[in-house]
């Protein structure tokens, strides 16, 4: 492993370098999986169900192959399997034109016998309600407990107690680029051009699926316009098109709408979760019982962490995932994490205001249980509180006068560093250095990083960047990022709407290798953080089983009247290396809940908080 030594005598590790792709994507010459254009590529379509929950009984594609301009048309579903959610594919066609694609999707005969179905999590966990998973007795599955110490000695030995229950929504992915593909043939070998986070994985999954040989399949991602974990794999709709251009004899494209992305490529799941919490009159955390599930549609990846960040010596938790009828969840950056910290930082400040504490001196006290990470939260504590004020909070929550309310929150988080280990080696060639590198690449996602590094050691400037995969051997410590956010916002009282002023975001991310994009990951980080907290909600029908606000017009994302003055800081704790797309997405929303709480007086356990919730609080 290479010696960096310090970045501050570095010519390039820790300056702030532009993105080499940047100039590309500003001037609109960066071509992404839906720029691609093959000659006499197709255009696919994919009919989603209609319905919440059915069996298929017979899929007819006669008429769709008959009409002139289509070249191929498949099933993606046998008679006799069931759909289970709105939007579940059930066939795929290939025309000349988008146009005739669409027509041809109409054209399709199928007929399903309806089922019963099921689309809130309440419903769908109460007795008798239809039976959504065959592999699972009931609804929710088994869960899962965990334990430490004795819960019960430590209740009695608490001062205080709070008992509350918070929840967290559905939360899509909203991939500005929709998830797509686009195959082509050449004997047995395909080429994919992929919108996709891990081309290696998806080369790996067509190979396994067509049965060849992985040098026989190539998968080329240039960039990728928004993944955030929903897009390791080809999916559905990869493996769809690929079929359809064997079958055409020709490339595919095959892009989903916007609807079918809210509908089928994944989701953050929800949370609900129940606590009982104690503290001593002296401000430890002594003691943590929770019982908790969350809906992750058809799928089982339902979980979110607690007791989480904050030392607790006794504590009892209980999970479990609910199936309803509706997609399956994917990984969203920082999986289970964001959910799970809204209801723990709404709890630490709660417990704080019990024992009429200041809730930030409460985290101080109850600090990480690893010397390293709370050495680094607790710096990270001093300078957040700095930057953002902390000393302007009202002391007594909701005290500020007039209409127009002011209030100051913090959020913690916490999450892995070091868990795909690589390392990068260069090869001195005649023409050229090539960096054999443990990581993947993911379109635009790393080219910068690890190209600072060669650059750095060999002295050469801009290179070209070929992708292959490697391994690397050595037992590499993992270790784990902690990160602190401080917001304050602004809530009008008569219409209950929520204005994030300012976020200061600290994350720890070991040596920063290029300044200005890690602040660019925080900031992005941020923004989704403050999605989650105030708009984005998936809002499902439970007379019908669908999803009503499947688009963007009435999904609601933040937009450049939304997003607030970002204090970015990528904190340099020591030389190691981590990453940082997911750990900042992490604290946001509980720092936020707390900003809103100390404005109003009111507590909302509830996300996202619409004005119809801070109205409702208020009166």
């Amino acid at each position: 492993m290479a010696s960096w030594g310090e970045a501050k005598d570095s010519r390039l590790i820790g300056k702030r370098v532009t993105r080499l792709s940047g100039a590309e994507k500003a001037t609109g010459r960066a071509k992404y999986t839906f720029d691609i254009h093959r000659p006499g590529m197709l255009y696919g379509r994919i009919l989603g169900s209609p319905v919440a929950h059915a069996t298929i009984t017979s899929i007819d594609l006669s008429e769709a192959e008959a009409l002139p301009g289509v070249k191929a048309a498949i099933p993606l579903i046998e008679p006799g399997k069931k759909v289970r959610f709105e939007g579940q594919e059930i066939a795929a066609v290939a025309a000349t034109t988008d146009d005739i694609a669409k027509d041809a999707i109409r054209l399709i005969q199928f007929d399903y016998d309806e089922l019963d179905y099921v689309v809130d999590v309440e419903s769908a966990r109460a007795e008798g309600a239809p039976q959504i998973r065959d592999d699972w007795m009931g609804n929710q599955s088994e869960p899962r407990v965990d334990e430490r110490g004795d819960i019960e000695a430590g209740f009695a030995e608490a001062a205080v107690e709070v008992e509350a229950t918070y929840h967290a929504q559905v939360q899509t992915h909203v991939c500005l680029e929709t998830h797509g593909n686009i195959a082509e043939w050449d004997g047995d070998n395909l080429t994919v051009w992929a919108s996709t986070q891990a081309v290696f994985g998806t080369r790996q999954n067509l190979a396994q699926r067509f049965e060849l040989p992985e040098s026989q399949v190539r998968v080329i991602t240039e960039h990728m316009g928004g993944g955030f974990g929903s897009k390791f794999g080809p999916g559905v709709e990869g493996v769809a098109v690929a079929k359809l251009a064997r079958k055409a004899g020709a490339p595919v494209r095959l892009m989903l709408t916007r609807k079918a992305e809210h509908l089928v490529a994944g989701n953050r799941p929800s949370m609900t979760q129940t606590v009982r919490a104690g503290a001593t009159k002296d401000g430890r955390f002594i003691a943590y019982d929770m019982s908790g599930y969350g809906t992750g549609g058809i799928g089982s990846g339902a979980g979110f962490t607690g007791p989480y960040v904050y030392h607790v010596p006794n504590y009892r938790t209980e999970k479990s995932a609910v199936a309803i009828n509706a997609g399956s969840a994917r990984a969203m950056r920082a999986p289970g994490h964001p959910q799970g910290a809204f209801a723990m930082d709404s709890l630490m400040d709660e417990l704080a205001e019990k024992l009429n504490m200041d809730p930030l001196e409460f985290r101080r006290l109850n600090g990480d249980s690893d010397a390293r990470r709370n050495r680094i939260r607790q710096a990270e504590y001093t300078l957040g509180a700095q930057e953002i004020g902390w000393h302007r909070r009202n002391r007594v929550a909701g005290s500020g006068k007039g209409v127009m309310k002011r209030g100051i929150g913090v959020g913690c988080g916490l999450w892995g560093g070091g868990g795909g280990a690589g390392n990068a080696s260069p090869r001195d060639h005649p023409l050229k250095w090539c960096c054999r590198s443990g990581y993947r690449y993911a379109g635009y996602r790393h080219r910068s990083k690890a190209e600072r590094f060669v650059e750095e050691a060999t002295g050469y400037l801009g290179m070209e960047t070929i992708s292959e995969g490697g391994e690397w051997d050595e037992n590499l410590r993992v270790g784990d990022t902690a990160g602190v956010q401080f917001a304050e916002v602004e809530v009008d009282t008569e219409t209950g709407i929520v204005k994030v002023i300012k976020v200061v975001a600290i994350q720890d991310c070991g040596l920063v290798v290029n300044r200005l994009t890690a602040e660019s990951q925080i900031n992005g980080a941020v923004i989704m953080g403050l999605g989650y907290a105030l708009l984005e909600e998936r809002i499902m029908d439970g007379q019908t089983g669908k999803m009503i606000n499947a688009n963007l017009e009435d999904y609601k994302v933040p937009g450049t009247m939304e997003i607030p003055e970002i204090k970015s800081i990528p904190y340099d704790t020591d030389r190691k290396i981590t990453g940082i797309g997911e750990p900042p997405a992490i604290p946001t929303a509980g720092a936020i809940a707390n900003a809103v709480y100390n404005a109003i007086g009111v507590r909302i356990r509830e996300l996202p908080i619409t004005p119809d919730k801070v109205l409702n609080a208020l009166s």
